[in-house]
């Protein structure tokens, strides 16, 4: 829901007229004299607008954070990230080797092993193109 009502701000905050925000707060008032219970509702909307480009880069950069990393978390990421891809892979490899040479490991439990080492191997390799589409 917090994310719907920023992108509905956001676009509200980029048109060229000024905006009033969704509405603020609600009153109820009933009509004691009435038969049938009739309820006023008045509605107050929100008195503040937004009319420049700096108040939607601080909505922006307070709502989504910072649009980039520093270098140095970069390259710690990059690192992180290469070490798991590089230990999943040859580990996997190895470990659906071992099962596939050796006749003494090719048991009932190392052939689900084996098919589970497949299973993150391929995970490893294409997981990131299913997730985040090419």
């Amino acid at each position: 829901m917090e994310s719907a009502r920023t992108i509905i701000l956001l676009n509200q905050l980029t048109s060229t007229t000024p905006v009033t925000p969704p509405l603020h707060s609600l009153h109820a008032e009933s009509a004691p004299d009435s038969a049938f219970g009739v309820i006023t509702v008045t509605f107050e909307p929100a008195t503040t607008t937004f009319n420049n480009t700096t108040d939607i880069n601080a909505l922006l950069v307070d709502k989504l954070g910072p649009r980039r990393k520093d270098m140095i978390s970069v390259v710690l990421l990059t690192l992180v990230y290469s070490l798991i891809f590089l230990s999943g892979v040859v580990g996997n490899v190895c470990t659906c080797l071992v099962i596939a040479r050796t006749h003494s490991m090719q048991t009932t439990t190392n052939y689900y092993l084996f098919s589970l080492a497949v299973s993150d191997l391929l995970l490893i390799l294409i997981g990131e193109y299913i997730l985040y589409g090419s």
